[in-house]
């Protein structure tokens, strides 16, 4: 639901570090995922009898993530790279806390703000300024206080002409500017996102990019899944290379880079 989202935001963390190191942001211990996906290559009536009987058969296990051991650093950039299919979005949500790891541990410091779904909250109905403030008001945040953000994340949006149309009629790159300047309302510790800057045009681009440093000097924590090799090398401090549900590279993003495009 549209509404998770905030939810999850707002929901500050539930464990925190006892005599560990108050530098660390996110810490994940020997952190496994896995599936169970029915398979559906029988469906004779046969087939069918002998998975009733046989429920064990009826199930083909998934390993979306293995043994993932990571701390991230407060006010670290940390980038996420990996073939599709490699547990990039399953690893974010398992921080963001919308699914249970396996086994192991998830450990992490303050609220967390997952991008990873941008625009879904979007009220087509609605108007540019009015989903502002809608997405405020569900945020918990003051009118008074939405007002005051309120030129500054339309000038960020570059919406102002449009501001007072309906969503529904704008294109599916506008309303992902107004989803991510709506963001600007929030103070997250952790931001988690997953391939959603590749929004606007260049100039808005780099505006989302300016934010995201911006964020990182403020020593707030910013993990960022991206197939643009390019960004992930320019602002990215480490990179984890994901591959088959294992970390195969950790280090300087460049050359994690350079390993990635190895393969």
């Amino acid at each position: 639901c549209s509404f998770c989202f905030w939810i999850i935001f707002f929901q500050k963390e539930k464990k925190w570090f006892c005599g560990g190191n108050m530098s660390i942001a996110i810490t994940l211990k020997k952190v496994h995922k896995n599936f169970k996906i029915k398979r559906e290559d029988d469906k004779s009536l046969f087939g069918s009898l002998r998975d009733s009987l046989y429920l064990k058969n009826c199930y083909e296990k998934i390993h979306a993530l293995k043994s993932i051991d990571l701390e991230v650093k407060k006010g670290e950039i940390l980038g996420v790279i990996g073939p599709n299919g490699a547990g990039k979005t399953t690893f974010l949500q398992i921080i963001a806390g919308i699914m249970r790891c396996t086994k192991g541990k998830v450990l992490t410091k303050g609220s967390i703000l997952p991008i990873i779904e941008l625009g879904s909250d979007i009220n087509p109905e609605l108007t540019g300024k009015e989903n502002i403030f809608l997405s405020g008001v569900v945020m918990g945040l003051p009118r008074r206080f939405i007002k005051r953000k309120y030129k500054e994340l339309v000038d960020f949006s570059g919406l102002k002409k449009f501001i007072n149309v309906k969503t529904k009629n704008y294109s599916s790159g506008m309303r992902m500017r107004l989803a991510f300047s709506i963001l600007l309302l929030s103070n997250p510790d952790i931001i988690l996102i997953d391939e959603v800057l590749g929004v606007g045009d260049i100039r808005f681009q780099k505006k989302c990019f300016e934010k995201l440093k911006k964020w990182s000097n403020e020593k707030k924590t910013i993990v960022f899944v991206s197939q643009d090799m390019t960004s992930i090398k320019k602002f990215c401090d480490k990179a984890i290379f994901l591959n088959k549900g294992s970390i195969v590279g950790y280090g300087n993003s460049s050359m994690v880079v350079k390993k990635y495009l190895m393969m």
